[in-house]
């Protein structure tokens, strides 16, 4: 079972997939809105719930959503120690060594998480891109 965020035939929608996608305010009978605020509160019930095919739903286009709204914080950490390595070397630095000792992270730009399927511009002066792609919570 996933849980994901869509625009579904122009309504946002939060569905569990499991082989269909099931509206999730139909199964909990509560709005969009109310879970998205509350979602927290109701994972466990949402975990126990029982799929009805009366809330799969039959649509003709999805547009995915970020999994988390309202993302207000990110913190990316310097996780790999051969990334580091090589991304100092390329600035000419030798590895930290207080990266061995304590976790090292930045804040990264959270108006910049896009969903699957997104289409991302390419910047017009860039010569190369580079994707990050994670979730973190």
């Amino acid at each position: 079972m996933k849980i994901l965020r869509a625009k579904i035939d122009n309504n946002d929608k939060i569905c569990i997939y499991n082989s269909s996608i099931y509206d999730l305010s139909l199964l909990l009978n509560e709005e969009t809105d109310y879970i998205e605020n509350n979602f927290f509160d109701l994972y466990d019930k949402i975990l126990k719930l029982k799929l009805d095919d009366d809330a799969v739903i039959h649509y003709n286009k999805i547009q995915y959503k970020i999994p988390v709204p309202f993302i207000r914080s990110l913190r990316d950490f310097y996780s790999f120690e051969g990334h580091v390595k090589n991304a100092r070397k390329n600035k000419g630095l030798s590895m930290i060594e207080d990266w061995y000792k304590f976790p090292v992270f930045y804040f990264s730009c959270t108006p910049n998480i896009y969903p699957s399927g997104y289409k991302i511009k390419y910047p017009g002066k860039a010569g190369h891109l580079t994707m990050k792609w994670k979730l973190q919570l």
